[in-house]
């Protein structure tokens, strides 16, 4: 009889030894490895379809518009039917506020959504749903199955066609035949990769919510990002409204859309409007505010930046930055001071862009010197 073996996995990128290092061979990281039990599995006997040539292949599928406007925009104009999506955010920021009216939405489509209820009791989910005007809809269906192969054996008795099922989230996951607890590296890659494959054969809709570490980077194996179409990451600041939805990946649109909402009491509301938005209540008589113009994606966005200079009493003085690339900032003040013969060594220097958004557009560096001086 064959015995368990314990396998290294990383944490970051998925690669597999049979023994434990201090740095990863595959990404570079350090003390990444954890040990995992495999036990041996009998190969299934699996019947795949044999290849096909593209030519007869399904034409495309039309978009799905969601009536989410900013969502579909982050997308590029819709859902593309049959792709699997992930949502990544830090803790209350919105993503099953997000995924619940997205759901509402589909349903009053008539097309079927299931919402699988893996971190909170589905009388939460539909509560929630009800103060968003979407309660008592057949077509909007939650479970709490989180069993990976009692889910997908329940799923297979309704009509998959057209359906969307939204999974919340990845890490309540498990199944019986791989090692580790729910959340655990193997459990993750294992069910997602199930579900994907699922959802592909079926042509489901998958939208799956994942947690974050505490660099904002999403939780979980780096191979998980590698298997769905779109990895979609919810931005904000928990100490305002404004929600900023970036897609990292997008296999159907541009990834240099983003989707701007307003968090209220009925849920995201999206921003027609984020330039007069973002520059609600600006007072133009203050040293250090100015106005920037970026491009996100196809939308030129008006915005507020801020900058504070103070001399510092240390040999190394400070740089801050809040939405603007840190390393960018300090080539821009060494710049200044090299070549346009501006005092800034001996200053602190803080750097905020307003409304909790992060521009990554180069344009951004003129309104940091204007800022600056």
């Amino acid at each position: 009889m064959a015995k368990d073996r314990t396998l290294y996995v990383c944490s970051d990128c998925g690669h597999q030894q049979s023994q434990w290092t201090g740095q990863c061979p595959s990404c570079g990281g350090w003390d990444q490895f954890v040990a995992q039990t495999k036990s041996p599995k009998k190969a299934a006997s699996l019947t795949t379809p044999p290849p096909t040539p593209l030519s007869p292949a399904r034409p495309q599928h039309e978009r799905l518009v969601t009536g989410i406007h900013e969502f579909d925009r982050c997308l590029g104009a819709g859902i593309m039917p049959g792709a699997a999506m992930v949502i990544s955010g830090p803790p209350g920021i919105g993503k099953s506020t997000l995924l619940t009216q997205l759901a509402g939405h589909l349903s009053q489509k008539g097309l079927l959504t299931v919402y699988l209820c893996g971190e909170e009791a589905p009388e939460q989910l539909a509560s929630r749903a009800q103060r968003m005007g979407f309660g008592g809809n057949e077509f909007f269906l939650s479970s709490t199955n989180t069993q990976i192969d009692q889910l997908l054996a329940s799923l297979e008795a309704l009509p998959t066609q057209e359906m969307t099922l939204i999974i919340d989230s990845m890490q309540t996951l498990f199944s019986a035949d791989l090692s580790g607890p729910p959340g655990s590296i193997n459990q993750v890659r294992g069910c997602v990769h199930e579900l994907v494959q699922w959802s592909k054969q079926r042509d489901v809709t998958l939208m799956i919510v994942g947690h974050v570490t505490k660099d904002n980077q999403l939780a979980g194996p780096r191979v998980v990002e590698h298997l769905v179409d779109v990895v979609l990451q919810f931005e904000g600041d928990n100490h305002n409204d404004f929600r900023v939805l970036r897609a990292s990946k997008n296999r159907f649109g541009n990834t240099s859309e983003i989707g701007l909402f307003d968090m209220t009491s009925q849920g995201l509301v999206s921003i027609e409007n984020p330039s007069g938005h973002l520059l609600q209540g600006r007072r133009g008589d203050i040293a250090g505010s100015v106005v920037f113009t970026s491009m996100e994606g196809t939308r030129p966005l008006l915005g507020e930046l801020q900058a504070l200079t103070i001399e510092t009493g240390y040999s190394t003085p400070k740089r801050s930055s809040l939405g603007y690339d840190a390393n960018r900032l300090a080539m821009i003040l060494a710049v200044m001071e090299a070549r346009a013969g501006i005092p800034v060594g001996k200053h602190d220097v803080y750097v905020t862009v307003m409304g909790g958004l992060r521009i990554q557009d180069t344009a951004l560096d003129l309104a940091v010197v204007a800022a600056v001086t």
